[in-house]
């Protein structure tokens, strides 16, 4: 005979749903910050392509561009977070971007998520 006299199969049912519950919410919350991050990476590659075909633009210049792109996507992204190097006589520029995100959950507890794009740019 099955044991749901006591309610121990109501318990359970209510702890797999919490659970359920739970990761549904940590994957929206890490869905979000991936989609933004998506997003960012992919206008930041249409600008990359532009700069290949027509020349890159000066070193402040395109790091303008990249935190333009960065707040249209959402993200918090600061001047320290940009590194650029041109190499071989200024023939090639070496874009490095890291970022984390903030992912707040119950109970006070804060996790960073972070990102990193690496791309290169060959200046005409």
């Amino acid at each position: 005979m099955l044991k749901t006299n006591r309610g121990e199969g109501k318990f359970g049912i209510i702890m797999i749903l919490v659970i359920v519950a739970a990761v549904v919410y940590v994957g929206f919350k890490w869905g979000y910050a991936s989609w933004d991050a998506a997003t960012f990476e992919e206008e930041l590659n249409q600008s990359i392509v532009y700069w290949t075909s027509h020349g890159a633009p000066t070193e402040q210049n395109a790091i303008i561009e990249i935190m333009q792109k960065a707040e249209a996507s959402n993200i918090d992204l600061y001047r320290e977070d940009i590194e650029i190097e041109v190499r071989n006589e200024g023939k090639f520029m070496l874009i490095n971007i890291y970022w984390e995100t903030p992912l707040s959950f119950p109970f006070d507890y804060t996790y960073y998520l972070p990102f990193t794009v690496e791309r290169t740019v060959q200046k005409n």
